[in-house]
């Protein structure tokens, strides 16, 4: 294989390639000098100074990028190491790009099929299905309704009932343990010839007697005695009495008791339908009878002869009358 000089840059390369490997000008063939014909010495005397000259100044391609044979007897070639690592650099960018697709593909069908079983399979299925878990779920509730909550105890704080007048009423504070039982509170009257009571409690007085109201919840059973003990009314005025509750009220002074009136409280609390006995203290031979009594608030509480009864809640006041003298008591009534 002959060697061409290329005309420009003086290197050496093998005729086979097209041009020249450094500075890339094209070979002539017809201008050019095979690397035998530059060894050949002179025959004028001169050709082995030529010669050496010669090829200190040629540039051999092939002997500058002759490697040292490697363990394996073998040249190293700059040439084809670096066409390989140019080979072999797109081929890696190739494979990279084609893992990253397929990891990205792979991801966008996973979400795909969760979207679809999570959001899109659901509402697919028919709403039939769904209707008789909507009606079981409804009925749950009405079970926890109808449990029966029994009643395990009945007491009366206020005791008995006494009734003074006709049509007055006693109010029932019936104390139901436990208070959210389902059990129904039921009054009734052992004698409603002599008193009546109400389905909320109420007992109202109706003739004199003695008997006993009956207080049911559940299987338990509660009583409570009412007393009507009614006052004798006073016979219409006369001439003759009017006269003489005339002279009674126009009497001096000097005819009444001298005492100081005087009450045994002058602040109460009451519940409502009950009733308690206002008493004089320190005021002699004086009665309750004896002294004039009002109340601030009628439709609160009512007095007769001291006697106090409470009628709804609220606070008013009591007061007590003995000729100038006037004393009150305070009545607080709830319920």
């Amino acid at each position: 294989m002959s060697k061409i000089i290329c005309e420009i840059c003086g290197t050496s390369y093998p005729d086979t390639a097209e041009c020249c490997p450094i500075c890339g000008y094209p070979q002539d063939i017809s201008a050019g000098l095979s690397a035998e014909e530059l060894t050949m010495e002179d025959d004028s005397g001169k050709g082995g100074h030529f010669s050496s000259k010669k090829k200190k100044e040629i540039f051999d391609f092939d002997e500058v990028n002759a490697g040292e044979p490697d363990d394996g007897g073998e040249l190293y070639s700059g040439d084809e190491d670096e066409e390989d690592d140019r080979g072999d650099q797109p081929q890696n960018h190739n494979t990279f790009a084609v893992i990253l697709l397929t990891v990205l593909i792979i991801l966008l069908l996973a979400g795909t099929a969760f979207l679809f079983f999570r959001y899109l399979l659901p509402n697919l299925r028919p709403q039939e299905e769904t209707e008789p878990t909507v009606v079981t779920e409804q009925t749950v509730p009405t079970e926890t309704t109808e449990l029966r909550i029994p009643c395990q105890s009945l007491s009366l704080p206020g005791g008995g009932a006494e009734l003074s007048q006709p049509g007055y009423y006693f109010l029932l504070n019936v104390v139901v343990k436990p208070e959210n039982t389902t059990d129904e509170l039921v009054f009734t009257s052992g004698d409603e010839t002599i008193a009546t009571v109400s389905a909320d409690g109420r007992i109202t007085a109706v003739a004199e007697g003695e008997t006993v109201i009956y207080i049911t919840c559940g299987d338990k059973q509660l009583t409570c005695p009412v007393t009507c003990r009614f006052e004798q009314e006073t016979e219409p005025p006369t001439e003759e009495t009017a006269a003489a509750q005339t002279e009674a009220e126009t009497a001096p002074a000097a005819t009444l008791l001298q005492v100081e009136l005087k009450l045994d409280r002058t602040d109460m609390r009451l519940m409502v339908g009950y009733g308690t006995q206002l008493k004089l203290v320190d005021c002699g031979d004086l009665k309750p009878e004896d002294v004039e009594w009002r109340v601030e608030h009628s439709y609160i509480a009512k007095v007769e002869n001291g006697y106090v009864t409470a009628l709804q809640s609220g606070t008013t006041e009591v007061f007590a009358k003995y000729g100038d003298q006037e004393v009150g008591c305070i009545v607080r009534c709830y319920s």
